[in-house]
């Protein structure tokens, strides 16, 4: 037999094995056509992203602790493994915000057709308080009418949805349905159907959209998914150079760090898991003692880490970013770990916004004739901003305390200005910061007495939670090393660390 007769042979069985067993042969798909939509964005971003938390909470319905409650002959269509991506996408409607999550659909034979949907409704943004709802979206009941709303006792979703019973998706599922074509077609085929104003504008998935046959990051790009989508957002990807199984594992490891942090479902919750200390979205939390003082069951004993705040910041061995805090003592039992681990990224945060904005853009102004220059558009869109703004909202509020006729420093203020009644003065006040220091030093340990001598590493490492001297030793101070001179100087005394 001719040696090509052989081959054609060969790859004939192999394709009829195909077709007669579990599997599907995924066809070949032609690339969606069209220009990338305007000001359209794909990035990764925190565990705890206010867009992650629907997905935490799905996963805890319908893959972790609740779905152990699901009956046994209800799990195959009830139950989400780790092995299949979820996504959600945000629409609102009447003014109220909804986010839809999905998951991805196998294109095997045998494997389910059902694709367990939930829709979550943001009842409190400051809190992030969520109600499961149902397709038209009314608060989720059983059959009997009893509430099923709760994400927290309930793993009943809000539709499990069959593709099978539409033949043109059915068809579409057996080249893979992933999650973010799932909810593209349940808010098209179900959601509009009540609510046809529904439009997704931002996403989020847990691995980042694919490049493979079934093109779903070129489908978002160009509108031919989600044509109002202009925010794609995604927490891990799978790289060549890491076991298959490494996304899954990250989005597991994820998983456990929010159930350990007590559910942290705010906008808050991303600095609460612990992903903004001085890092960036992909990397792994922070490890060194801050971060281990504050983590879950952690005893950080005699520190208010309430008053916690950057006081260190230098580039270490291999470009790694070194830093320090300082933080009062207290003989309280409440230590604040929540506000210190939301002081420790506050402070990532606006060194990130630091580094990235132009110095021309660190202002605020609140005079009333100039509405329109409050705050540099860069700076307005981050919580530096945010913060400035409240401050200098604040210092007027307490000037104009101070100077207000009836109080007595009021009184010696007006009395002095020789104005005459009726008068009028222009007074402007602002706020300068105190200048950072460039400390040049040669890194070394912080000998023990420094720490004994009620300087500053006395304030640096008290009640971290281990033992003070063993720190000293290490030449680690609250959060990572401190260089050798400049400590104590920075609160004007003469003595340093020798």
């Amino acid at each position: 037999m001719a040696p090509w007769r052989r081959l054609s042979g060969l790859v004939l069985a192999i394709v009829l094995a195909l077709l007669f067993s579990g599997f599907d042969l995924a066809p070949v798909h032609a690339g969606p056509t069209g220009a990338p939509k305007e000001n359209y964005q794909l990035r990764k971003v925190f565990p705890g992203d206010p867009m992650h938390i629907p997905i935490l909470l799905y996963r805890y319905r319908h893959t972790e602790d609740l779905a152990t409650g699901v009956p046994k002959d209800q799990q195959p269509t009830a139950n989400v493994s780790w092995d299949r991506n979820a996504a959600g996408f945000q629409f609102s409607v009447g003014g109220t915000i909804y986010v839809v999550v999905a998951p991805s659909l196998s294109r095997f034979n045998n494997a389910t057709t059902i694709a367990v949907i939930d829709i979550y409704r943001l009842d409190n943004p400051a809190t992030g308080q969520w109600t499961v709802v149902d397709p038209q979206l009314r608060p989720l009941a059983d059959p009997q009418g009893r509430p099923l709303g709760d994400w927290r006792t309930s793993w009943y979703p809000s539709d499990q949805w069959d593709v099978k019973n539409f033949p043109a998706i059915d068809a579409e599922r057996r080249s893979g349905l992933h999650s973010e074509r799932v909810a593209d077609l349940y808010l098209e085929e179900v959601v509009k159907k009540h609510h046809p104003s529904a439009r997704a504008d931002v996403g989020l998935s847990e691995r980042i959209p694919c490049n493979g046959p079934t093109q779903c990051r070129a489908n978002l790009q160009v509108g031919a998914w989600f044509p109002d989508l202009r925010d794609m957002r995604y927490i891990t990807e799978e790289k060549s150079d890491k076991p298959p199984a490494a996304a899954q594992n990250a989005m597991m490891k994820i998983y456990d760090t929010w159930t350990s942090r007590d559910f942290p479902v705010g906008p808050d919750a991303s600095a609460q898991l612990g992903y903004h200390d001085f890092t960036t979205p992909g990397d792994d939390p922070a490890q060194g003692p801050a971060a281990r003082a504050l983590a879950p069951g952690a005893d950080p004993g005699g520190i208010d880490f309430s008053t916690l705040q950057l006081r260190y910041l230098a580039e270490g061995q291999g470009g790694k970013l070194e830093y320090a805090f300082d933080a009062s003592a207290t003989t309280g039992t409440d230590h604040g770990p929540t506000e210190g681990r939301l002081a420790m990224a506050r402070a990532s945060d606006a060194f990130f916004v630091w580094l990235s904005l132009p110095s021309s853009t660190f202002w605020v102004n609140l005079n009333p004739a100039e509405p329109d220059r409050i705050v540099d558009d860069r700076l307005g869109s981050t919580d530096v901003g945010r913060i400035l703004l409240q401050a200098d909202f604040q210092m007027k509020k307490l000037v104009g305390t101070l100077i207000h006729p009836d109080s007595p420093i009021g009184q010696q203020f007006w009395g002095s200005s020789n104005l005459a009644g009726g008068s009028c003065i222009a007074i402007r006040q602002w706020i300068v910061p105190e200048p950072g220091r460039r400390v040049r030093a040669e890194w070394r340990p912080v000998h023990r007495g420094c720490a004994a001598g009620r300087q500053v590493g006395d304030r640096l490492f008290a009640g971290t939670g281990v033992d003070r001297q063993r720190l000293c030793r290490s030449g680690r101070g609250f959060g990572n090393r401190l260089p050798k001179s400049g400590l104590a100087q920075d609160q004007g005394r003469d003595q340093r660390c020798t």
